[in-house]
């Protein structure tokens, strides 16, 4: 195996042909499993922004869209990998932790706000629409399309294609002794 002994899996996903994809923050790049041997694939550095950029060239493998192509998404921004070579996405202030395809085959991106990638171009959305705590941990799609939205601070939102309604909105507890 090729990972180092610090290396932390952290997200794991199995494409259409078996391969197994795993990323962590701890090692640079990508490794696929193809039943027999690991391969490590390197990332171009994505660069986090803030008042101290940092460099990031690890992923996170999040998903395997209808056009078979794989996602990975890191503090950065997002990579896709087409089985030959990897194009970066990158956004201001935009790192991702999340990736779906909903049922139209639009990719929802969440990070710092949610972007919606149609195949051309690339839509955001943040408090500006209506989400309020924009830093998007987990998003689903549920059997009539909705979006629903889980932010780092609890937050959940619905997405109903139109606006986004608030269901529970994160306030801090004051501090007792």
């Amino acid at each position: 195996m090729l990972f180092r002994s610090n290396h932390n899996v952290e997200r794991i996903l199995e494409d259409k042909a078996g391969n197994i994809w795993f990323g962590a923050r701890t090692d640079k790049g990508v490794y696929r499993y193809d039943g027999k041997s690991v391969t490590k694939l390197e990332l171009m550095e994505l660069f986090q922004d803030g008042p101290k950029p940092k460099p990031h060239s690890w992923g996170w493998p999040q998903l395997q869209d209808k056009n078979g192509n794989i996602w990975f998404t890191n503090w950065g921004g997002a990579y896709r990998y087409d089985g030959k070579s990897f194009t970066s996405f990158k956004f201001p202030n935009n790192g991702f932790t999340r990736i779906i395809e909903d049922k139209k085959g639009n990719l929802w991106f969440g990070g710092d706000g949610i972007h919606r990638y149609d195949g051309k171009t690339f839509t955001h959305f943040s408090s500006k629409n209506g989400l309020i705590n924009p830093w998007v941990w987990s998003i689903l799609e549920d059997k009539t399309g909705n979006l629903w939205i889980g932010t780092r601070e609890t937050s959940l939102f619905l997405y109903d294609g139109k606006t986004f309604i608030t269901y529970s909105e994160y306030k801090p507890e004051p501090v007792t002794d």
